[in-house]
C-alpha cells in the first residue's frame, strides 16, 4: 500500500506541474472576446465624432468672415449634439465594460480624456458667444474655435483607429479558425 501511495503521488505532481505549464496556453485558447455591444458604440462613437469634427472645421473656416452671432449658435448647437452623443456613448460603454475585452476598456480609457476635453472646449465656446455676441472677431473666440478643430481631430482619430484595429482582431481571428492556424 505504501508503494502504491508514492507512484500516485508523482503522478499527481507531474499533473499540476502540467496544468501550471500550460495555463498561459490555456488562456491563448480562449481569450477574453471582443463585446460586440461596445464594437458597436465604438463605431457609432466614430460616426458621431467624425461628423463633429466636419462641423468644427467649417465653424473655424468661417470664424473671421463676419458672420452673425446666430449662424455661430446654429453651429455650435450642431457640434454640441454630437458631442453629446458621443458622451451617452461613452456611458453606454462603460456600463457595458465588465463584457468588454481588454483592449476596448483600454480604448475606453485613452479616449474619455480627449472627450472630456472637447466637451470643455464646445463649452467654452458656447459661454464666449452667450457673453460676447458681438465681438466673433476676437482672437480668444478664434482660439476656442481652433481648439475645437484640433481635439475633434484627434477624437475623430482615436475612436477611427480603435475600430479599425477591432475590425482587424476580428479579420485575423477569423483566418486563424479559417486555416486552423496557432492562436497567437
Amino acid at each position: 500500500m505504501a508503494e502504491r501511495g508514492r507512484v500516485i503521488r508523482p503522478g499527481l505532481g507531474l499533473l499540476a506541474i502540467l496544468f501550471v505549464a500550460l495555463s498561459p496556453a490555456i488562456g491563448a485558447v480562449n481569450p477574453v472576446k471582443d463585446s460586440e455591444k461596445v464594437s458597436g458604440y465604438l463605431a457609432d462613437a466614430k460616426t458621431q465624432a467624425i461628423q463633429l469634427q466636419k462641423e468644427a472645421e467649417e465653424m473655424n473656416g468661417f470664424v473671421w468672415s463676419g458672420r452673425s452671432w446666430q449662424t455661430d449658435a446654429f453651429k455650435l448647437s450642431l457640434i454640441k449634439d454630437h458631442v453629446n452623443k458621443i458622451g451617452k456613448l461613452m456611458a453606454e460603454m462603460n456600463d457595458a465594460r465588465a463584457t468588454a475585452s481588454p483592449w476596448q476598456q483600454d480604448a475606453m480609457d485613452r479616449v474619455r480624456p480627449m472627450v472630456r476635453e472637447l466637451a470643455g472646449n464646445v463649452d467654452a465656446q458656447i459661454q464666449f458667444l452667450r457673453k460676447h455676441q458681438g465681438h466673433l472677431l476676437d482672437s480668444a473666440y478664434a482660439d476656442c474655435a481652433a481648439a475645437n478643430v484640433g481635439t475633434s481631430t484627434e477624437v475623430a482619430q482615436m475612436f477611427s483607429d480603435f475600430v479599425a484595429y477591432g475590425d482587424a482582431k476580428h479579420k485575423a481571428e477569423s483566418l486563424e479558425i479559417e486555416y486552423e492556424l496557432p492562436i497567437s
